[in-house]
């Protein structure tokens, strides 16, 4: 794997003269080290940036007593431990990316100078690989999905450069079910040669999802593995958010005053968009009715309450019990009922 970037360097100024040594590397300039468009190829090398660094003016110069690093991936050298005054070092920082699983690399190299009290100098590291191969799109979200429903979805795992890759094998939890095939394109022709088949590089992966009855979302995922060395393995997330029957109902509660047994008092309106069906309709108030009435087919009712002479009279409190059903799918609602009835 050859990681190549455009070398670049860090012009310092001189600094002003100092009496004591310095408790701080000084780097003038921008203070940081980019590697951009990192590409993967089949041998490794290292890509290398420089940053010159400088004494401050002074008897005693710099002396860097410390190279600290905060990721592995990077290797850092210095020309010259021991700076002196208004002389410069070349600090040499290296990327080894063989082992380096992700496609970004952020971390920082610290110059820590010989003092009682040693201060250390920040230098920002970042790089961006391009990957071997991409899977596409990186995230599945099914959206919204009616309970009972079975939703499908396709990503396509594609060669990004150079090196062949190979699917070898997907790990997916248990909420979903993942296939998937290679896409070989069909085999060129050439007029000398034989018909030559392209290599398996791209492959399609099917994800299906039966929603169940009894969950709200879905926070799933698959692993695919491949050969690749450097980032053999990548984790696709897959979401989904579940709904159930949809319908609105209106008001949310049902109040009424000063009604009389054998009237008949507003009740509620139930709206869908399609294949609505009120299965039942129950009143948990004694001498209560409901009455329904379809406004829409299919689409639109109303239920209203019907006081028959066996209802008390005084304050009430009850429910209309609802089990409403959209295709397949059924689910049972309330609505609450406060009222008053004379005598």
């Amino acid at each position: 794997m050859i990681l190549t970037a455009a070398s670049f360097a860090i012009t310092l100024a001189k600094a002003p003269t100092w009496s004591s040594p310095s408790t701080r590397i000084a780097v003038c300039g921008p203070s940081s080290a980019i590697f951009s468009s990192l590409a993967a190829a089949t041998k490794l090398a290292a890509s290398v940036g420089k940053i010159v660094i400088c004494a401050r003016s002074g008897p005693n110069g710099t002396a860097v007593n410390a190279v600290k690093s905060t990721c592995p991936c990077t290797k850092v050298e210095i020309d010259e431990e021991h700076v002196p005054p208004g002389e410069s070092a070349t600090l040499r920082i290296s990327l080894h990316l063989a082992d380096y699983h992700s496609d970004k690399v952020q971390g920082r190299v610290f110059l820590c100078a010989n003092t009682p009290d040693p201060c250390c100098t920040p230098i920002e590291v970042k790089g961006d690989i391009i990957p071997e191969y991409v899977l596409e799109p990186p995230r599945v979200d099914f959206g919204r999905v009616k309970r009972g429903k079975i939703v499908t979805a396709t990503c396509i795992l594609r060669r990004n450069g150079s090196r062949p890759v190979e699917l070898r094998t997907i790990k997916a939890t248990d909420d979903i079910q993942v296939s998937w095939r290679s896409l070989i394109p069909e085999d060129t022709h050439t007029e000398n040669a034989e018909a030559q088949e392209t290599p398996p590089d791209a492959y399609r992966v099917d994800i299906q999802f039966t929603a169940p009855l009894d969950a709200n979302i879905l926070n799933a995922q698959f692993e695919v593995e491949t050969n690749i060395k450097r980032r053999p393995k990548q984790v696709i997330p897959v979401k989904a958010r579940l709904v159930g029957v949809e319908c609105t109902m209106t008001p949310k509660v049902i109040v009424f005053d000063d009604a009389k047994p054998g009237d008949t008092v507003k009740g509620i309106e139930i709206a869908g968009e399609y294949d609505l069906e009120i299965v039942k309709a129950e009143c948990t108030i004694e001498g209560v009715e409901p009455a329904l009435s379809e406004l829409e087919t299919r689409k639109r009712y109303r239920i209203d309450l019907r006081l028959t002479d066996r209802v008390s009279s005084g304050d009430v409190i009850g429910k209309l019990l609802l089990s409403v059903k959209e295709g397949p799918l059924e689910e049972n609602r309330e609505v609450g009922i406060f009222g008053n009835i004379d005598s």
